[in-house]
């Protein structure tokens, strides 16, 4: 799933969360995109309650460590519909290691859920536990996705996301045992 020849990448992506994960990303997309380490100033990266992955909103004196991605529009597309309707898709500016300035994509938590934003969210203590789990989920999203043809999936999968549902039960992992319906 490498991307052809001709899919030269469209778009610059910031992901400061569960896609700096290279198995995540990988299992998305089949291979990982060419990244440089960045920097968004002015933003937060809040914990949020009962899942394993972040959100950022505007802070002023704030700056959240991640990776910008150049991908193909088709895997901006895979990006957008992995975030759930509680992110919005913003122009931001980061900057790379080298001080240079990078306008692109990042996913901003909106304030429809607002109250359920709170610390900060570290990568090693809040994911890397989740890691295995969280992939299997990734894979059985994309496989549907792909199914449906790149349109959206009728449940997003935040509904998959919290710990609990990322932990081996009798059937599986509990949110992979969830799969999206069939488009009709």
């Amino acid at each position: 799933m490498a991307p052809s020849q001709d899919a030269k990448p469209k778009a610059t992506v910031f992901v400061y969360g569960t896609l700096m994960e290279s198995r995540v990303v990988t299992t998305l997309l089949g291979h990982m995109p060419s990244s440089e380490k960045a920097v968004l100033p002015g933003f937060h990266r809040y914990r949020i309650k009962d899942r394993v992955y972040p959100a950022i909103r505007p802070k002023e004196d704030g700056s959240v460590s991640g990776i910008v991605f150049d991908v193909t529009e088709r895997e901006e597309r895979i990006f957008d519909l992995f975030e759930d309707s509680d992110y919005d898709k913003e122009t931001v500016t980061v900057t790379l290691e080298d001080g240079s300035a990078v306008t692109c994509s990042a996913y901003v938590w909106n304030l429809s859920a607002a109250e359920e934003l709170y610390g900060a969210w570290d990568f090693d203590a809040h994911f890397a536990p989740h890691v295995d789990s969280y992939a299997v989920m990734c894979r059985d999203f994309i496989d549907d996705v792909l199914l449906r043809g790149l349109a959206p999936p009728a449940e997003p999968p935040a509904a998959w996301a919290s710990p609990q549902d990322l932990e081996p039960s009798a059937e599986g992992y509990a949110g992979g045992a969830k799969r999206f319906s069939p488009a009709p």
